[in-house]
C-alpha cells in the first residue's frame, strides 16, 4: 500500500531535519543587515506559529543611538562651565585693567578710587589748570616724559572741552523749561508766576561758565555763528 507521507517528513525533505530545533525553539534564520528571524517555539508571530522577527537597528537605529550618547557627553562638562567663565573673565580684566572715566589708564575727569585718587592740573597743554586725576601707570610711565605728559594732558584738554559742552547743553535745557513752566502754568497768581520766573532767572549755569572760562575763542566762535544765523 502506497505509504502516506506524514507531514514532519515532508518538513523534513525540504530542511533536512531542521524541524527538530524549530520545535525546541532557538533556531536562528539570518535575514538581511540589520534584520534578524527567529523561532520561539510554537508562538504566534507575524511570520507564522514558532517565528518572531526583531530589528538588530540598521544604520537608522545606529545613527540615532550615536547622537543621544553625544548630549551626554557634552553634559559632562556642565558642572565647568561655571569655572571657565570666571577664569576667563579674570583674564579680561587683568589683561585690560582699570581705566578713568575718559577711558585712559593715565588718568580720570572725576576722582575714582583707589585708582585715580591725587589730583593734578594741566600745565603743558594750551588750556591750563584743568583738573584732572591720575594713577599709578602716570607716574611710573608718563610723569618722567615730558612728550608723554603732554600728550596725556592735550587728551585731557579735549575730553573736559566734550565734558563741559555736553553738561552746558543740559544746563541750557533746563533753564528753557523752568522759564517756560513758568509763562504756561495755569493757575498762577502774579505773584506766583512772577516768583518762577525769577527762579529760572537766578538759575546759574555752571558749566556753560566754565567752558567760557577755560576756552574763550571757542565760545566766541559759536557766538559770533549764532549772531550771523
Amino acid at each position: 500500500a502506497q505509504h502516506d507521507m506524514t507531514p514532519d517528513e515532508i518538513f523534513n525533505m525540504f530542511f533536512g531535519g531542521a524541524a527538530g530545533g524549530m520545535r525546541g525553539g532557538g533556531v536562528h534564520f539570518g535575514g538581511g543587515p540589520g534584520f534578524r528571524v527567529y523561532s520561539t517555539g510554537f508562538g504566534g508571530g507575524p511570520f507564522g506559529p514558532g517565528f518572531a522577527a526583531h530589528g538588530a537597528g540598521g544604520p537608522r537605529h545606529r545613527q540615532h543611538a550615536q547622537q543621544q550618547e553625544r548630549p551626554q557627553g557634552l553634559q559632562q562638562f556642565g558642572p565647568l562651565l561655571p569655572l571657565l567663565f570666571v577664569l576667563l573673565l579674570t583674564f579680561f580684566n587683568s589683561f585690560s585693567g582699570e581705566t578713568g572715566s575718559s577711558g585712559s589708564p593715565y588718568f580720570s575727569l572725576k576722582k575714582q578710587p583707589p585708582t585715580f585718587v591725587k589730583l593734578q592740573k594741566t600745565r603743558l597743554s594750551g588750556v591750563k589748570n584743568i583738573p584732572f586725576y591720575v594713577s599709578e601707570k602716570f607716574h611710573s610711565r608718563v610723569s618722567r616724559d615730558p612728550y608723554e605728559w603732554s600728550k596725556v594732558e592735550r587728551m585731557v584738554e579735549q575730553d573736559y572741552k566734550t565734558f563741559l559742552i555736553s553738561e552746558c547743553k543740559k544746563e541750557t535745557k533746563f533753564k528753557r523749561n523752568l522759564e517756560y513752566r513758568a509763562k504756561v502754568i495755569p493757575g498762577l497768581s502774579p505773584e506766583a508766576r512772577e516768583r518762577q520766573m525769577q527762579e529760572a532767572r537766578d538759575y546759574i549755569k555752571v558749566r556753560c561758565n566754565e567752558y567760557a572760562e577755560f576756552f574763550p575763542k571757542a565760545t566766541n566762535t559759536g557766538r559770533k555763528r549764532s549772531n550771523g544765523r
